[in-house]
This record gives C-alpha cells, structure tokens and sequence, in this order.
C-alpha cells in the first residue's frame, strides 16, 4: 500500500502484568492532520478510567471491563504471540477498545501454517484469522515469534516485517 508523505506519529506504551499480561496503564499519542490526540488509561478493579485530550477537548470516562482474560487493543495483537498456537487452536479474547470507550469478544482461530517470505526473511507462520475483525496475523512458529504480516481489511492497512533483532 502507497500511502502519501503526511505528517503521523503514533506512540504507544502499555503496562502490563508479568503474570497474566493483563494490561494495567495505557500511554497513547496520535498526531496526524486533524490535529494530537493523547490519552491515558489505568486498569483497576473492574473498570478502566480514561483521562484523554482530543485535539484540545479534555474527556474523560470509564469502561467496566468484562471477566478475565481481557487486553487492551494496543496490545492485542501482540499478546497474540504469548498464546499457544497450533493448529485447530482457536479461543474468545475480550478485548478492550480504550480509544473508543468499547470493548468486544474477538474469536481468534489459527487458520494454516504456511511459509512466507518478507524483506526479513522467510518464516513458517501460524496464519491467525481475527474473526469479525476482519484481520489477520502471521505469527512465527519459532521463538521469538515475531509477527510476519498484518492485513486489516476494514482499514485496507497491510505490514511486513522489514528487519527483527531479539532482544535479551
């Protein structure tokens, strides 16, 4: 996908628990041409708290949030690397829409396996379908499970792993 030079920053950080991944502080900044929108949200018990400025407007709100296991869409698709793929592997994933004060059940099947060739190099991925999401996710089927590709189709936003370097 060509998308045209325009100024767009996205940066986002979340905190989550070492035990379980549960998300715990969410730091989120988006600049682009309508203008900055930036939010933080704090996970407690049963509800997340939103403090956000959107484009000069402050806001605030809660979300309750839904029996564990949930995560934080900006996490979600990376939490996907922590599951135990395999194939026929599928599970129901609440996950929690901070940006949008929303949450939904997303049902996540692994699909296939298949090799897959990206400027990184060639990886055998788990293709994991986001059901009624409309995306999907190639995971790596060895560690460190890097995802490989993302597809959106209701964003038509596509990525390929350009270079991977684990860390410690």
């Amino acid at each position: 996908m060509n998308i045209p030079s325009a100024p767009y920053s996205l940066n986002t950080t979340v905190r989550v628990g070492a035990e379980d991944l549960l998300p715990v502080h969410v730091d989120f900044e988006l600049l682009n041409f309508q203008g900055t929108v930036t939010y933080t949200a704090e996970y407690g018990e049963g509800k997340v708290a939103v403090d956000a400025d959107v484009r000069g407007e402050p806001q605030s709100f809660e979300i309750r949030l839904p029996d564990s296991p949930y995560f934080d869409n900006e996490q979600f698709i990376m939490t996907l690397r922590a599951m135990p793929l395999a194939d026929g592997w599928s599970a129901t994933l609440n996950n929690i829409i901070t940006a949008t004060a929303s949450k939904r059940a997303v049902r996540v099947e692994v699909v296939r396996r298949e090799d897959l060739t990206v400027p990184a190099g060639t990886y055998s991925c788990w293709v994991v379908e986001l059901v009624g999401a409309s995306q999907r996710v190639w995971i790596a089927v060895d560690w460190p499970y890097p995802i490989v590709k993302f597809v959106s189709d209701s964003s038509r936003l596509a990525a390929l792993l350009e270079s991977y370097e684990p860390g410690e």
